[in-house]
């Protein structure tokens, strides 16, 4: 080994352990669809309520065309992936942490038919999965949201819980909505064990209960949702950070949602093509 030669390793070798003890690794990994949401750029005012607190009112849409990294997730099965299920599990980044018991029930549900998914028959999907909604009316003491032919209608005005609310067992659960500061806060029980989380075999009891917190800046609405079930997860699970954006046309209508139907398990192509 040359003199120059030995030299460039020792500087490399002392750069190296240079940038190791000034490195320190992200407190919280950043889920991509958070990555997503902040390259979206809201515009306008936010409306405000005569009490002062944001209006969500509005038709909304989708929210990311114009961030310039908007296409990410799974491809089709046009693609030369074997198993779409499979790739679309390896990209799904926030996963609910179950009980050890229950990971078993959650292996087979997932690697099921996809029939097993209550969704598939014609069943309501449920909160939060139901997730964001596409028609907002709020007023002061109420919001009215309207999702895939779901209404639902969220008290604002201060009433106290029913104390029999969590004996329910509702699809969508029992909302009540409060305020902290700007963002909406709706805490929902009364939940049958009927609906998934999510398509990947996420099940759920019936003593669940769902935080959802909504917020508005310009014409964009944000949406986040924590679920406790201490019956089946280990912990708490929180989503990523979800957005849409207002529908600028003030004559925009909301269509009718056609009625479903009931899907024949025969006719699947693939009976375990999922997402």
């Amino acid at each position: 080994m040359t003199v120059k030669v030995a030299i460039a390793v020792l500087a490399l070798g002392l750069a190296g352990a240079a940038y190791a003890q000034d490195y320190k690794p992200p407190a919280k990994r950043v889920a991509p669809t958070d990555g997503l949401v902040a390259q979206v750029k809201p515009v306008g005012e936010t409306p405000k309520m005569a009490n002062g607190k944001p209006d969500f009112t509005a038709q909304w849409g989708p929210g990311p065309a114009d961030a310039p990294y908007a296409e990410f997730g799974s491809r089709g099965l046009e693609f030369f992936e074997p198993d779409q299920a499979a790739f679309q599990r390896a990209s799904h980044w926030n996963r609910p942490i179950y009980k050890p018991e229950h990971w078993e029930k959650v292996y087979n549900l997932d690697y099921g038919r996809v029939e097993g998914d209550p969704a598939f028959h014609c069943q309501p999907r449920g909160v939060p999965r139901l997730h964001m909604p596409g028609k907002i009316v709020m007023t002061p003491t109420q919001m009215v949201t309207q999702n895939g032919g779901v209404t639902r209608y969220i008290p604002l005005d201060g009433r106290k819980r029913d104390e029999g609310d969590s004996d329910y067992e509702l699809y969508n659960g029992w909302g009540l909505g409060h305020w902290e500061d700007d963002v909406l806060v709706v805490e929902s029980t009364g939940f049958n064990d009927l609906t998934w989380l999510s398509w990947h075999g996420y099940f759920h009891s019936n003593r669940m209960t769902v935080t959802e917190r909504f917020w508005r800046k310009g014409d964009v609405l944000y949406y986040r949702f924590v679920v406790n079930d201490p019956e089946v997860l280990a912990q708490p699970w929180e989503s990523e950070t979800f957005l849409r954006r207002a529908n600028r046309n003030p004559l925009a209508r909301v269509e009718e949602t056609a009625p479903c139907k009931e899907m024949d398990a025969k006719e699947l192509f693939d009976p375990y093509y999922r997402g």
